[in-house]
């Protein structure tokens, strides 16, 4: 089993792995779906949740512009968050 990382250790991980900003992007989005596990109670398999999180920082970047790589880390592990614990999705 893969250790659960914060966002913090994951922007490490991604940043010693890649020079490029497009590459450490890359390494975070994966270290993400690596740890994701959608297929636990309360979403229960019926979407994945870190590919909506991406999805939403996606969209927020285009409309106010690019992150720090520690911004998007955050931003996704704060968007998992509310996916997860958002009542309407239970």
């Amino acid at each position: 089993m893969t250790p659960i990382l914060t966002a913090e250790q994951i922007v490490a991980e991604a940043e010693k792995k890649s020079d490029t900003s497009l590459g450490q992007r890359r390494a975070i989005n994966r270290l993400f779906r690596m740890q994701d596990d959608s297929n636990l109670w309360p979403v229960n398999g019926r979407y994945n949740v870190i590919a909506r999180a991406i999805r939403h920082a996606n969209i927020v970047e285009r409309a106010n512009g690019m992150m720090s790589n520690l911004e998007y880390a955050l931003f996704l592990e704060n968007d998992e968050s509310q996916i997860v614990n958002d009542p309407k999705n239970w």
